[in-house]
Protein backbone atom coordinates (compact mmCIF):
# COMPACT_ATOMS: atom_id res chain seq x y z
CA UNK A 1 0.00 0.00 0.00
CA UNK A 2 1.34 3.38 -0.81
CA UNK A 3 1.25 6.18 1.58
CA UNK A 4 -0.80 8.63 -0.92
CA UNK A 5 -3.23 10.74 1.07
CA UNK A 6 -6.13 8.52 -0.02
CA UNK A 7 -5.80 5.07 -1.76
CA UNK A 8 -9.76 4.47 -2.52
CA UNK A 9 -12.22 6.50 -3.47
CA UNK A 10 -15.32 6.79 -1.47
CA UNK A 11 -18.58 7.37 -3.51
CA UNK A 12 -21.89 8.49 -2.45
CA UNK A 13 -24.73 6.54 -2.88
CA UNK A 14 -22.99 3.28 -2.43
CA UNK A 15 -24.35 -0.16 -3.10
CA UNK A 16 -24.51 -2.25 -0.22
CA UNK A 17 -24.64 -5.44 -2.02
CA UNK A 18 -24.13 -8.75 -0.28
CA UNK A 19 -23.31 -11.28 -3.05
CA UNK A 20 -25.51 -14.44 -1.02
CA UNK A 21 -28.41 -11.25 -2.05
CA UNK A 22 -27.53 -10.79 -5.56
CA UNK A 23 -28.51 -11.82 -8.91
CA UNK A 24 -26.27 -13.62 -9.31
CA UNK A 25 -27.41 -15.48 -6.21
CA UNK A 26 -30.79 -16.35 -7.25
CA UNK A 27 -30.54 -18.78 -10.59
CA UNK A 28 -33.26 -18.17 -12.50
CA UNK A 29 -36.00 -21.41 -12.82
CA UNK A 30 -34.07 -24.91 -14.52
CA UNK A 31 -30.89 -22.82 -14.12
CA UNK A 32 -27.61 -24.78 -12.97
CA UNK A 33 -27.71 -23.98 -9.05
CA UNK A 34 -24.19 -24.93 -8.50
CA UNK A 35 -23.38 -21.33 -8.48
CA UNK A 36 -26.12 -20.23 -6.52
CA UNK A 37 -25.36 -22.68 -3.46
CA UNK A 38 -21.77 -22.19 -3.49
CA UNK A 39 -22.31 -18.90 -2.94
CA UNK A 40 -25.25 -18.78 -0.16
CA UNK A 41 -22.56 -21.59 1.48
CA UNK A 42 -20.12 -18.81 1.50
CA UNK A 43 -22.32 -16.31 3.09
CA UNK A 44 -23.69 -18.45 5.49
CA UNK A 45 -20.94 -19.18 6.55
CA UNK A 46 -18.97 -15.86 7.35
CA UNK A 47 -17.09 -14.83 10.15
CA UNK A 48 -16.80 -12.39 12.82
CA UNK A 49 -15.38 -9.64 10.78
CA UNK A 50 -16.17 -7.29 13.82
CA UNK A 51 -15.69 -3.59 12.53
CA UNK A 52 -14.58 -4.63 9.18
CA UNK A 53 -17.82 -5.59 8.24
CA UNK A 54 -18.91 -1.86 8.76
CA UNK A 55 -16.20 -0.87 6.40
CA UNK A 56 -16.87 -3.36 4.01
CA UNK A 57 -20.06 -2.37 3.53
CA UNK A 58 -20.23 1.41 3.85
CA UNK A 59 -16.24 2.83 3.98
CA UNK A 60 -17.71 6.24 4.48
CA UNK A 61 -17.25 5.48 7.84
CA UNK A 62 -13.31 5.99 7.14
CA UNK A 63 -13.79 9.55 5.90
CA UNK A 64 -14.08 12.79 8.82
CA UNK A 65 -12.56 12.66 11.76
CA UNK A 66 -10.45 15.77 10.40
CA UNK A 67 -8.62 12.75 8.25
CA UNK A 68 -7.79 10.78 11.05
CA UNK A 69 -8.79 7.54 10.87
CA UNK A 70 -6.70 7.84 7.14
CA UNK A 71 -3.64 8.96 9.48
CA UNK A 72 -3.85 6.19 11.09
CA UNK A 73 -4.34 3.64 8.71
CA UNK A 74 -1.48 5.17 6.80
CA UNK A 75 0.72 4.18 10.05
CA UNK A 76 1.25 8.27 10.74
CA UNK A 77 0.38 8.15 14.68
CA UNK A 78 1.65 10.99 15.35
CA UNK A 79 -0.24 12.97 12.65
CA UNK A 80 -3.24 11.22 13.29
CA UNK A 81 -3.05 12.25 17.53
CA UNK A 82 -3.29 15.65 16.06
CA UNK A 83 -6.01 15.39 13.55
CA UNK A 84 -8.31 13.03 16.05
CA UNK A 85 -7.47 15.79 18.73
CA UNK A 86 -8.85 18.76 16.30
CA UNK A 87 -11.71 16.80 15.62
CA UNK A 88 -15.21 18.19 16.69
CA UNK A 89 -17.39 15.99 14.44
CA UNK A 90 -16.86 12.42 15.55
CA UNK A 91 -18.16 10.78 18.70
CA UNK A 92 -15.05 8.69 17.93
CA UNK A 93 -12.28 10.57 17.80
CA UNK A 94 -11.68 10.71 21.09
CA UNK A 95 -11.23 6.84 21.43
CA UNK A 96 -8.79 7.06 18.25
CA UNK A 97 -6.51 9.77 19.85
CA UNK A 98 -5.92 7.62 22.31
CA UNK A 99 -5.64 4.47 20.26
CA UNK A 100 -2.75 6.93 18.18
CA UNK A 101 -1.25 7.33 21.49
CA UNK A 102 -1.21 3.68 22.18
CA UNK A 103 0.25 2.90 19.02
CA UNK A 104 3.60 5.47 19.48
CA UNK A 105 3.48 3.88 23.07
CA UNK A 106 4.08 0.42 21.68
CA UNK A 107 6.68 1.38 18.94
CA UNK A 108 8.46 3.15 21.70
CA UNK A 109 8.10 0.71 24.06
CA UNK A 110 10.01 -1.85 21.25
CA UNK A 111 12.13 0.64 20.09
CA UNK A 112 13.79 0.93 23.87
CA UNK A 113 13.91 -2.64 24.00
CA UNK A 114 15.74 -2.85 20.91
CA UNK A 115 18.45 -0.36 21.42
CA UNK A 116 18.84 -1.97 25.25
CA UNK A 117 19.29 -5.40 24.11
CA UNK A 118 21.66 -4.22 20.58
CA UNK A 119 23.78 -2.10 22.88
CA UNK A 120 23.96 -5.12 25.61
CA UNK A 121 25.04 -7.62 22.68
CA UNK A 122 27.19 -4.91 21.38
CA UNK A 123 29.34 -5.02 24.98
CA UNK A 124 29.30 -8.32 25.12
CA UNK A 125 30.62 -9.37 21.51
CA UNK A 126 33.02 -6.76 22.23
CA UNK A 127 34.25 -8.54 25.69
CA UNK A 128 34.56 -11.28 23.31
CA UNK A 129 37.35 -9.69 21.49
CA UNK A 130 39.63 -10.17 24.56
CA UNK A 131 42.95 -7.60 24.84
CA UNK A 132 42.78 -6.21 21.17
CA UNK A 133 39.84 -4.21 22.04
CA UNK A 134 40.58 -0.72 23.65
CA UNK A 135 39.13 -0.99 27.25
CA UNK A 136 36.19 1.56 27.89
CA UNK A 137 35.33 4.17 30.75
CA UNK A 138 32.15 4.45 30.59
CA UNK A 139 30.69 1.44 28.89
CA UNK A 140 29.63 -0.32 31.97
CA UNK A 141 27.13 1.90 32.94
CA UNK A 142 25.43 1.72 29.95
CA UNK A 143 25.77 -2.06 29.70
CA UNK A 144 23.88 -2.04 32.97
CA UNK A 145 21.26 0.45 31.60
CA UNK A 146 20.69 -1.76 29.01
CA UNK A 147 20.24 -4.73 30.60
CA UNK A 148 17.73 -3.19 32.75
CA UNK A 149 15.79 -1.62 30.20
CA UNK A 150 16.31 -4.74 27.80
CA UNK A 151 14.61 -6.94 30.74
CA UNK A 152 17.46 -9.23 32.31
CA UNK A 153 16.98 -7.19 35.58
CA UNK A 154 19.22 -9.95 37.31
CA UNK A 155 22.09 -9.07 35.10
CA UNK A 156 21.75 -5.22 34.71
CA UNK A 157 21.93 -5.02 38.66
CA UNK A 158 25.05 -7.26 39.08
CA UNK A 159 26.80 -4.97 36.67
CA UNK A 160 25.55 -1.38 38.06
CA UNK A 161 26.72 -3.18 41.16
CA UNK A 162 30.27 -3.86 39.92
CA UNK A 163 30.19 -0.71 38.75
CA UNK A 164 29.66 1.03 42.42
CA UNK A 165 32.26 -1.02 43.85
CA UNK A 166 35.15 -0.40 40.87
CA UNK A 167 35.29 -3.81 39.77
CA UNK A 168 33.75 -2.35 35.90
CA UNK A 169 35.20 1.43 35.26
CA UNK A 170 32.88 4.72 35.19
CA UNK A 171 32.71 8.25 35.63
CA UNK A 172 31.85 9.57 39.22
CA UNK A 173 28.17 10.61 37.60
CA UNK A 174 27.18 7.18 37.04
CA UNK A 175 28.72 5.41 40.19
CA UNK A 176 25.83 8.08 42.15
CA UNK A 177 23.15 6.94 39.35
CA UNK A 178 24.32 3.47 39.79
CA UNK A 179 23.63 3.70 43.59
CA UNK A 180 19.90 4.54 43.77
CA UNK A 181 19.20 1.02 41.27
CA UNK A 182 17.12 -1.16 43.92
CA UNK A 183 17.80 -4.37 44.09
CA UNK A 184 13.96 -5.56 44.85
CA UNK A 185 10.67 -3.73 43.74
CA UNK A 186 8.88 -2.28 46.21
CA UNK A 187 5.22 -1.00 47.11
CA UNK A 188 5.86 2.26 47.91
CA UNK A 189 9.03 4.75 46.90
CA UNK A 190 10.97 6.30 49.52
CA UNK A 191 13.56 7.56 47.57
CA UNK A 192 13.63 11.68 47.44
CA UNK A 193 15.51 12.18 43.98
CA UNK A 194 14.61 11.99 40.66
CA UNK A 195 16.99 9.65 39.37
CA UNK A 196 16.02 6.92 42.47
CA UNK A 197 12.24 7.03 41.11
CA UNK A 198 13.24 6.31 37.61
CA UNK A 199 15.71 4.07 38.79
CA UNK A 200 12.55 2.13 40.82
CA UNK A 201 10.29 2.67 38.00
CA UNK A 202 12.49 0.92 35.24
CA UNK A 203 13.73 -2.03 37.35
CA UNK A 204 9.48 -2.83 38.00
CA UNK A 205 8.59 -2.11 34.61
CA UNK A 206 6.68 -5.02 34.88
CA UNK A 207 4.54 -4.16 37.82
CA UNK A 208 4.79 -0.51 38.46
CA UNK A 209 4.84 0.88 41.40
CA UNK A 210 2.77 4.15 42.76
CA UNK A 211 4.52 7.68 41.52
CA UNK A 212 5.83 10.00 45.09
CA UNK A 213 5.34 13.70 44.94
CA UNK A 214 6.85 15.00 41.85
CA UNK A 215 10.40 16.22 42.38
CA UNK A 216 11.45 19.43 41.25
CA UNK A 217 13.04 20.48 37.88
CA UNK A 218 17.45 19.73 37.71
CA UNK A 219 19.56 22.53 37.24
CA UNK A 220 19.91 23.21 33.86
CA UNK A 221 24.17 23.13 33.75
CA UNK A 222 23.87 19.14 35.22
CA UNK A 223 22.90 17.08 31.74
CA UNK A 224 22.56 13.95 33.39
CA UNK A 225 20.17 15.72 36.35
CA UNK A 226 18.05 17.58 33.66
CA UNK A 227 17.79 14.49 31.53
CA UNK A 228 16.86 12.50 34.56
CA UNK A 229 14.07 15.12 35.84
CA UNK A 230 12.61 15.18 32.69
CA UNK A 231 12.42 11.00 32.28
CA UNK A 232 10.77 11.54 35.76
CA UNK A 233 8.24 13.71 34.56
CA UNK A 234 7.67 11.36 32.17
CA UNK A 235 7.03 8.39 34.32
CA UNK A 236 5.25 10.42 37.62
CA UNK A 237 3.83 14.33 36.23
CA UNK A 238 1.54 15.30 33.63
CA UNK A 239 2.01 13.43 30.58
CA UNK A 240 0.54 16.83 28.62
CA UNK A 241 3.09 19.18 29.86
CA UNK A 242 5.66 16.68 29.30
CA UNK A 243 8.79 18.50 27.22
CA UNK A 244 8.12 15.61 24.41
CA UNK A 245 10.10 17.19 22.06
CA UNK A 246 13.58 17.71 24.26
CA UNK A 247 12.43 13.90 25.52
CA UNK A 248 12.29 12.72 21.65
CA UNK A 249 15.76 14.44 21.28
CA UNK A 250 16.99 12.65 23.70
CA UNK A 251 15.52 9.27 22.71
CA UNK A 252 17.24 9.58 19.42
CA UNK A 253 20.53 11.15 20.16
CA UNK A 254 23.84 9.78 22.27
CA UNK A 255 23.30 10.43 25.75
CA UNK A 256 27.71 10.41 25.68
CA UNK A 257 30.37 9.30 23.83
CA UNK A 258 33.78 7.97 23.95
CA UNK A 259 37.17 8.59 22.22
CA UNK A 260 39.09 4.91 21.61
CA UNK A 261 42.97 4.92 19.94
CA UNK A 262 43.60 2.10 17.90
CA UNK A 263 47.22 0.87 16.98
CA UNK A 264 48.62 3.88 14.99
CA UNK A 265 46.87 6.69 14.20
CA UNK A 266 43.39 4.89 13.99
CA UNK A 267 40.62 6.51 16.19
CA UNK A 268 37.28 6.31 16.41
CA UNK A 269 33.95 7.80 18.66
CA UNK A 270 32.17 5.23 20.41
CA UNK A 271 28.61 6.47 20.87
CA UNK A 272 26.85 5.46 24.01
CA UNK A 273 22.70 5.42 23.69
CA UNK A 274 20.35 5.16 26.89
CA UNK A 275 17.12 3.09 26.06
CA UNK A 276 15.63 4.74 28.94
CA UNK A 277 14.27 7.50 27.07
CA UNK A 278 12.76 5.51 24.71
CA UNK A 279 10.97 4.19 27.84
CA UNK A 280 10.06 7.42 29.14
CA UNK A 281 8.91 8.19 25.82
CA UNK A 282 6.85 4.84 25.34
CA UNK A 283 5.36 5.71 28.53
CA UNK A 284 4.33 9.12 27.99
CA UNK A 285 2.22 8.23 25.13
CA UNK A 286 0.85 5.26 26.67
CA UNK A 287 -0.10 7.30 29.80
CA UNK A 288 -2.23 9.83 27.22
CA UNK A 289 -3.77 7.00 25.68
CA UNK A 290 -5.09 6.09 29.69
CA UNK A 291 -6.16 9.92 30.10
CA UNK A 292 -8.16 9.92 27.20
CA UNK A 293 -9.65 6.67 27.92
CA UNK A 294 -11.13 8.92 31.27
CA UNK A 295 -15.31 7.99 30.46
CA UNK A 296 -17.25 5.44 32.16
CA UNK A 297 -18.67 3.27 29.38
CA UNK A 298 -17.35 -0.24 28.36
CA UNK A 299 -15.27 0.80 25.68
CA UNK A 300 -13.14 3.72 27.17
CA UNK A 301 -12.68 1.08 30.46
CA UNK A 302 -11.65 -1.33 27.42
CA UNK A 303 -9.13 1.07 26.11
CA UNK A 304 -7.51 2.23 29.17
CA UNK A 305 -6.64 -1.13 30.10
CA UNK A 306 -5.25 -1.83 27.07
CA UNK A 307 -2.83 1.04 27.56
CA UNK A 308 -2.49 0.08 30.95
CA UNK A 309 -1.68 -3.22 30.31
CA UNK A 310 1.12 -2.30 27.57
CA UNK A 311 2.96 0.08 29.90
CA UNK A 312 2.81 -2.55 33.01
CA UNK A 313 0.51 -0.84 35.28
CA UNK A 314 -1.28 -3.49 36.12
CA UNK A 315 -3.24 -2.54 39.00
CA UNK A 316 -4.36 0.42 36.17
CA UNK A 317 -5.58 -2.15 34.09
CA UNK A 318 -6.91 -4.77 36.32
CA UNK A 319 -9.06 -2.31 37.82
CA UNK A 320 -10.51 -1.30 34.51
CA UNK A 321 -11.38 -4.55 33.09
CA UNK A 322 -13.51 -4.87 36.66
CA UNK A 323 -17.32 -5.04 35.43
CA UNK A 324 -16.34 -5.82 32.05
CA UNK A 325 -18.44 -8.70 31.32
CA UNK A 326 -19.44 -10.79 28.00
CA UNK A 327 -22.83 -8.73 27.93
CA UNK A 328 -20.86 -5.61 28.80
CA UNK A 329 -18.75 -6.42 26.22
CA UNK A 330 -21.03 -7.66 23.82
CA UNK A 331 -22.59 -4.36 23.74
CA UNK A 332 -19.51 -2.46 22.86
CA UNK A 333 -20.28 -0.74 19.25
CA UNK A 334 -16.86 -2.69 17.16
CA UNK A 335 -16.57 0.42 15.11
CA UNK A 336 -14.74 1.83 17.98
CA UNK A 337 -11.97 -0.57 17.18
CA UNK A 338 -11.69 0.62 13.37
CA UNK A 339 -8.54 0.21 11.94
CA UNK A 340 -7.44 -2.28 14.78
CA UNK A 341 -5.39 -5.65 15.13
CA UNK A 342 -8.56 -6.66 17.06
CA UNK A 343 -11.94 -7.31 15.48
CA UNK A 344 -14.21 -6.44 18.10
CA UNK A 345 -14.24 -5.79 21.76
CA UNK A 346 -14.52 -9.16 23.30
CA UNK A 347 -11.35 -10.33 21.32
CA UNK A 348 -9.72 -7.17 22.09
CA UNK A 349 -10.06 -8.10 26.33
CA UNK A 350 -8.74 -11.48 25.63
CA UNK A 351 -5.90 -9.51 24.56
CA UNK A 352 -5.38 -7.44 27.95
CA UNK A 353 -6.42 -10.25 30.05
CA UNK A 354 -3.23 -12.63 28.31
CA UNK A 355 -0.96 -9.24 28.78
CA UNK A 356 -1.83 -9.28 32.69
CA UNK A 357 -1.36 -13.05 32.97
CA UNK A 358 2.02 -13.22 30.53
CA UNK A 359 0.92 -15.82 28.49
CA UNK A 360 -0.69 -15.34 24.67
CA UNK A 361 -4.44 -15.57 24.44
CA UNK A 362 -6.24 -18.68 23.09
CA UNK A 363 -6.60 -16.55 19.62
CA UNK A 364 -2.90 -15.55 19.75
CA UNK A 365 -1.77 -19.39 19.69
CA UNK A 366 -1.88 -19.68 15.68
CA UNK A 367 -0.02 -22.19 13.89
CA UNK A 368 1.22 -20.86 10.10
CA UNK A 369 -1.09 -23.43 8.68
CA UNK A 370 -4.12 -21.75 11.20
CA UNK A 371 -3.45 -18.25 10.05
CA UNK A 372 -3.83 -19.02 6.33
CA UNK A 373 -6.80 -20.48 7.00
CA UNK A 374 -8.38 -17.92 9.02
CA UNK A 375 -7.18 -15.33 6.74
CA UNK A 376 -8.88 -17.15 3.54
CA UNK A 377 -11.74 -16.89 5.55
CA UNK A 378 -12.02 -13.51 6.74
CA UNK A 379 -10.93 -12.23 3.10
CA UNK A 380 -13.94 -15.19 1.56
CA UNK A 381 -15.99 -13.16 4.33
CA UNK A 382 -15.18 -9.70 3.68
CA UNK A 383 -15.77 -10.43 -0.25
CA UNK A 384 -18.94 -11.60 0.33
CA UNK A 385 -20.41 -9.20 2.67
CA UNK A 386 -18.88 -5.69 0.94
CA UNK A 387 -20.34 -3.47 -1.39
CA UNK A 388 -18.27 -2.30 -4.50
CA UNK A 389 -16.49 0.40 -2.59
CA UNK A 390 -16.32 -1.50 0.21
CA UNK A 391 -14.76 -4.45 -1.68
CA UNK A 392 -12.12 -1.44 -2.69
CA UNK A 393 -11.42 -0.40 -0.11
CA UNK A 394 -10.31 -3.69 2.13
CA UNK A 395 -8.35 -5.04 -1.04
CA UNK A 396 -6.69 -1.46 -1.12
CA UNK A 397 -5.52 -1.61 2.51
CA UNK A 398 -5.64 -5.40 2.95
CA UNK A 399 -7.31 -5.12 6.28
CA UNK A 400 -9.06 -8.64 6.22
CA UNK A 401 -6.07 -10.86 6.39
CA UNK A 402 -5.15 -8.11 9.24
CA UNK A 403 -7.18 -10.00 12.12
CA UNK A 404 -5.17 -13.63 11.66
CA UNK A 405 -1.45 -11.95 10.63
CA UNK A 406 -1.93 -9.64 14.36
CA UNK A 407 -2.61 -12.76 15.81
CA UNK A 408 0.52 -14.87 14.63
CA UNK A 409 2.44 -11.82 15.40
CA UNK A 410 1.39 -11.42 18.96
CA UNK A 411 2.14 -15.23 19.55
CA UNK A 412 5.43 -15.20 18.11
CA UNK A 413 7.06 -11.77 20.07
CA UNK A 414 7.15 -13.53 23.04
CA UNK A 415 9.92 -16.26 21.57
CA UNK A 416 11.96 -13.25 21.13
CA UNK A 417 13.25 -13.40 24.87
CA UNK A 418 14.86 -16.50 24.14
CA UNK A 419 17.90 -17.45 22.32
CA UNK A 420 16.43 -20.66 21.59
CA UNK A 421 12.86 -19.96 19.96
CA UNK A 422 13.87 -16.74 17.86
CA UNK A 423 14.59 -18.40 14.69
CA UNK A 424 10.60 -19.46 14.74
CA UNK A 425 9.97 -15.72 15.60
CA UNK A 426 11.94 -14.94 12.42
CA UNK A 427 10.12 -17.29 10.33
CA UNK A 428 6.35 -16.69 11.68
CA UNK A 429 6.93 -12.90 11.59
CA UNK A 430 8.56 -12.77 8.47
CA UNK A 431 5.17 -14.78 6.81
CA UNK A 432 2.98 -12.10 7.72
CA UNK A 433 4.69 -9.30 6.15
CA UNK A 434 3.46 -7.33 2.97
CA UNK A 435 5.84 -9.05 0.64
CA UNK A 436 4.27 -5.98 -1.91
CA UNK A 437 5.93 -3.33 0.06
CA UNK A 438 8.63 -4.20 2.00
CA UNK A 439 10.65 -0.42 2.05
CA UNK A 440 7.89 1.07 3.46
CA UNK A 441 5.78 1.30 6.42
CA UNK A 442 2.06 0.46 5.76
CA UNK A 443 -1.10 -0.47 7.46
CA UNK A 444 0.65 -4.37 6.90
CA UNK A 445 3.66 -3.88 7.77
CA UNK A 446 2.81 -1.89 10.78
CA UNK A 447 6.29 0.38 12.16
CA UNK A 448 6.14 -2.04 15.52
CA UNK A 449 5.81 -5.05 13.87
CA UNK A 450 9.20 -4.10 11.89
CA UNK A 451 10.90 -3.51 15.07
CA UNK A 452 10.20 -6.81 15.89
CA UNK A 453 10.86 -8.24 13.01
CA UNK A 454 14.46 -6.43 13.00
CA UNK A 455 14.89 -7.69 16.62
CA UNK A 456 14.68 -11.05 15.63
CA UNK A 457 17.04 -10.83 12.69
CA UNK A 458 19.40 -9.38 15.13
CA UNK A 459 18.80 -12.37 17.74
CA UNK A 460 19.62 -14.70 14.37
CA UNK A 461 22.69 -12.73 13.60
CA UNK A 462 21.27 -11.06 10.41
CA UNK A 463 22.79 -7.39 10.71
CA UNK A 464 21.72 -6.66 7.56
CA UNK A 465 18.29 -7.51 7.55
CA UNK A 466 18.16 -5.84 10.73
CA UNK A 467 19.56 -3.06 9.65
CA UNK A 468 17.32 -2.51 6.07
CA UNK A 469 14.26 -3.01 8.40
CA UNK A 470 15.10 -0.39 11.34
CA UNK A 471 16.06 2.26 8.19
CA UNK A 472 12.05 1.59 7.27
CA UNK A 473 11.37 2.51 10.23
CA UNK A 474 13.28 5.29 10.54
CA UNK A 475 12.39 7.18 7.08
CA UNK A 476 8.81 7.02 9.23
CA UNK A 477 9.82 7.73 12.39
CA UNK A 478 13.14 9.60 12.87
CA UNK A 479 13.42 8.23 16.52
CA UNK A 480 14.62 4.97 15.50
CA UNK A 481 17.81 6.28 14.60
CA UNK A 482 19.25 5.20 18.28
CA UNK A 483 17.82 1.37 17.12
CA UNK A 484 19.48 1.65 14.04
CA UNK A 485 22.47 2.93 15.58
CA UNK A 486 23.08 0.50 18.34
CA UNK A 487 22.06 -2.60 15.64
CA UNK A 488 24.77 -0.89 13.41
CA UNK A 489 27.27 -0.84 16.10
CA UNK A 490 26.28 -4.15 17.15
CA UNK A 491 27.33 -5.52 13.12
CA UNK A 492 30.72 -3.92 13.17
CA UNK A 493 31.95 -5.59 16.20
CA UNK A 494 30.68 -8.71 15.22
CA UNK A 495 31.82 -8.56 11.70
CA UNK A 496 35.16 -7.47 12.81
CA UNK A 497 35.68 -10.05 15.47
CA UNK A 498 35.18 -12.72 12.73
CA UNK A 499 37.92 -11.35 10.57
CA UNK A 500 41.12 -11.48 12.89
CA UNK A 501 41.85 -8.03 11.98
CA UNK A 502 44.42 -6.18 13.99
CA UNK A 503 42.71 -2.60 14.45
CA UNK A 504 39.76 -3.93 16.51
CA UNK A 505 38.97 -0.39 18.41
CA UNK A 506 35.15 -0.90 18.47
Amino acid sequence: MSRRAHAFVLGAGLAAVCACTSKEGTAPSGADTSKATTAEKTCTDVPNLGWLQAVAKDPKGLEGAGGGWVALYQRDYRGAADKFAGASDAPLAKYGEARAHLRLGQLYLRLARVVARSQAAYFEAREALGPEATPLKKGAFFLGLSQLVGGDTAAGQETLAKVLNGQLKAPGTYKVMARAVPKTCTAKLKASNAWNQVANLVVCQGDLPACPATVGAAPAQDPWKTRVALYHAALCGDPDTVDEQRLTQMASSPADTEELKGKGSVKATLDYYDPTALWALGQVHLRKAEALASADTPAAHLLRAWAAATRGNKAGATEAMQGLDEAALKAVDASFLMLSDHRDASTLAQHVRALLAGSPAKQDTLTLAQMRQQEAADVAGAECTASADGKKVVQELGLAPGFARSALRRASMPLLNDQKTCEGALRALRATQDIKNLESVSYVNEPAFLVGLAEAALCMRRSAEAIGTLRTVKDAYPEAEAALAAASGLSVVRLMGGTGGTQKIQ
